[in-house]
């Protein structure tokens, strides 16, 4: 049982009596009592400077120190949960800590520490502290709808600063599965029902249906969702559900336990409801259509982009077909009818050449070198030969970007590559030419 001292309430774990009898044993070190617990809106309080040392080195906050105070509303990073942020008299409080029960605040100095003993004012930020039981409190709801639609138990739980995820134990969450869930959510919020804090032992735990076991023994605190969820927890959360505003699902993905669920909630939900209800207003209007017949405009757009696509394909077809029997045209045949075509097209992408050089080779005796210097200095190269002749288009295309630090190589029949570096167009055929032993 929880220590009692004679004339003061047992409030369980965290309440007068407990810390008395504490301060009593050991008035030298008393355990930090959490006012966050018995009221999750205080925003501002006041406590006695009971220790002070160093804070431990950190990536994240600049050297400062860690304060031990009697009591304290700012709530250590613990659950799931991130901490609170705030100040401490004139000191920024930038992280929070349970150490043992200890409640350490992390402050940057803005001028001389208070000595041992002094009194302080805290504030924590209120907004964070708001928008914090509302995630957690929907997280709670969100998870237990989870369950009674899908038989998906949550087993981790993040609360990040733009979402908050839970991890199911299932391997997959349907379309359906998630509508169902969310839906079931949103009517435990618009009941409003009150959220009751009990404090149990592990002896008398049996007592509550919590949705799974606790992982800490002793003294307990259940948070209830009235009469639909019951969770051994030691966040903050508000004080009924209707104050947890909106849940909305974001999305889904594949981690290695399971499926991880984003989602928000109360004023991140709303946010995220104004941006996307700007976006669709905006391109609504862009298509001069209402905003419910968004997506069959969107539709007919994509059909439009595939079939205008499919005839661009037809006239770059053509238009390759055509520029490649010019090309020929102009490339004078040898006695034995193979013809060497040298070429350069600046700034040509590289599916570009290769699709002149398929072109190209697909005539008899036909030898292809082509390069499309580069905006950044480098150069594309693509050769390729009919296949009717002999020379190993793979060996030569490496042989003559090794003397440039390009990367390259591909099949006897036709490679490809491009410099790292800027290089003379005339030093690589001349490279190209003495592999392939053209005169």
């Amino acid at each position: 049982m929880f220590p009692q001292v004679a004339g003061l309430p047992l409030l369980g774990p965290f309440g007068p009596a407990y810390y008395t009898a504490v301060i009593m044993s050991n008035p030298s070190r008393p355990v930090t009592r959490r006012l966050y617990h018995e009221d999750a809106t205080l925003a501002e309080f006041e406590a006695t400077l009971v220790e002070r040392r160093p804070a431990p080195a950190s990536t994240n906050h600049p050297p400062g120190h860690e304060l031990l105070l009697d009591q304290t509303a700012f709530y250590a990073t613990a659950g799931g949960q991130p901490h609170d942020v705030g100040r401490l008299a004139s000191l920024e409080v930038v992280d929070v800590r349970d150490e043992d029960g200890f409640i350490w605040h992390r402050v940057v100095e803005a001028g001389a520490l208070p000595l041992i003993g002094a009194p302080m004012i805290g504030a924590i930020d209120r907004d964070r502290r708001i928008d914090h039981t509302q995630q957690h409190t929907g997280q709670h709801v969100l998870s237990q709808a989870f369950i009674e639609t899908s038989m998906a138990e949550t087993v981790s739980f993040h609360l990040g600063v733009d979402s908050v995820t839970i991890d199911l134990s299932r391997g997959e969450v349907t379309p359906e599965q998630l509508v169902r869930a969310e839906q079931r959510a949103n009517d435990i919020v618009m009941e409003d029902r009150p959220i009751i804090i009990h404090w149990t032992t592990t002896a008398e735990i049996h007592r509550f249906p919590l949705r799974k076991p606790p992982v800490v023994e002793g003294d307990i605190r259940i948070v209830e969702i009235e009469g639909y969820d019951w969770s051994a927890c030691g966040g903050t959360h508000v004080a009924s559900t209707g104050r947890i505003g909106p849940i909305k699902i974001l999305g889904t993905t594949s981690v290695k336990q399971g499926v991880r669920v984003e989602f928000v909630c109360g004023r991140r939900a709303l946010t995220d409801y104004a941006w996307k209800h700007e976006l669709i207003r905006g391109t609504a209007a862009r298509f001069s259509t209402l905003g419910k017949n968004l997506g069959a405009s969107i539709e007919r757009l994509e059909e439009e982009h595939r079939e205008a696509r499919r005839r661009l394909k037809i006239l770059e077809e053509d238009r390759l077909d055509r520029e490649a029997a010019e090309i020929l045209a102009t490339c004078a045949a040898a006695a034995d009818g193979q013809r060497i075509v040298q070429l350069e097209r600046p700034g040509l992408a590289m599916d570009d050449l290769k699709a002149l050089a398929l072109r190209l080779r697909a005539h008899p005796g036909v030898l292809v070198l082509l390069a499309a210097p580069g905006s950044d200095g480098s150069t594309a190269l693509v050769f390729a030969r009919a296949d009717d002749r002999i020379e190993d288009m793979g060996r030569a295309m490496k042989t003559t970007l090794a003397a440039v630090g390009g990367k390259g190589g591909g099949r006897p029949e036709m490679a490809q590559g491009q410099t790292g570096t800027t290089a003379r167009i005339e030093d690589l055929w001349q490279a190209a030419r003495e592999v392939l032993v053209v005169g």
